[in-house]
């Protein structure tokens, strides 16, 4: 991770760009880092990837969209990366895809909630109207910009799907533990469907992170963001299938995980999300009683 962060402060300070991939032909810049640990085993790659997937996120309380990099240029850079990267094995496509969407399924709840209560004050938790319909000017941009990042995943992630033929019966079977990682097609090559269009994956993430410029640019982010959850058949799979397990990483403003390259400290609190099935409607199981047992 301390060698991710350094390419991105390279690229964006030195070279002046901080997309994450070269066009012409599309070529993730994290390559070469990435071919360090290719040939290596399943263990380091999948923690790397996981590492680098999970840096993406945020706190939405925390977000850092003033300081210099913002978490959106660090985030536009990773994703990128993400999208162009030569995977090893079919094993970490499927890995890469279902992580991104514990991502934004986990967050993205929570960015969602705090849109429709304070930009645009569709619900609020007591049912009330609230006295005050005022937009924050700061509040608009921290939460235009955590809707920007979880777009551009999302925008990735239907991309890898596609290019690498993964529909939802793999990633389900894959979620639950029916792909084992010994499975001959797991440890395959991964051949990426030429057909499908990677320069409006790359323009998509692009315009994403760069279409913040004006408050009108900010409030049509937000409106994007709900609407994709509201209509993606796809999110809402994702997102009544995310247990959080894993979840409970520190998200913070600095780009990256920690300083030492590793997770930070676990005390650092789960985050809850809204259950899309009410519990008093969940169907209770009943026991079977137990056969009496025969008199001698």
């Amino acid at each position: 991770m301390d060698g991710v962060r350094m390419c991105f402060t390279y690229q964006r300070n030195i070279v002046g760009s901080g997309a994450g991939a070269t066009t012409e032909p599309y070529i993730a810049k994290l390559r070469p880092l990435y071919e360090i640990v290719k040939d290596g085993t399943r263990k380091v790659k999948k923690k790397l990837l996981d590492n680098i997937i999970r840096s993406i996120d945020f706190d939405p309380a925390k977000l850092n969209v003033d300081n210099t990099p913002t978490h959106l240029e660090y985030a536009r850079f990773v994703i990128g990366n993400l999208a162009f990267l030569d995977y090893a094995t079919t094993d970490e496509v499927y890995q890469v895809i279902t992580t991104m969407e514990k991502v934004v399924a986990s967050t993205g709840v929570m960015v969602a909630h705090s849109i429709e209560t304070e930009i645009f004050f569709i619900k609020l938790e007591n049912g009330q109207e609230p006295a005050d319909k005022t937009v924050h000017p700061q509040r608009l941009k921290v939460l235009s910009t955590g809707a920007a990042i979880l777009m551009m995943v999302w925008a990735t992630r239907t991309y890898l799907r596609k290019a690498f033929g993964i529909n939802e019966n793999k990633l389900r079977d894959y979620k639950i533990g029916k792909m084992k990682a010994n499975d001959p097609t797991m440890n395959k090559v991964p051949g990426r469907n030429p057909n499908v269009n990677m320069q409006a994956v790359w323009e998509q993430v692009e315009d994403t992170a760069q279409g913040l410029e004006t408050s009108d640019d900010m409030m049509e982010q937000c409106r994007q963001f709900l609407e994709m959850l509201s209509v993606d058949s796809e999110f809402k799979l994702a997102a009544e299938g995310e247990d959080g397990d894993g979840l409970d990483y520190a998200r913070g403003d600095t780009p990256g995980v920690s300083e030492d390259g590793d997770r930070p400290s676990p005390n650092t609190p789960k985050k809850k999300r809204k259950s899309s099935i009410d519990a008093a409607d969940k169907p209770i199981k009943k026991r079977r009683a137990a056969p009496a047992k025969k008199k001698k």
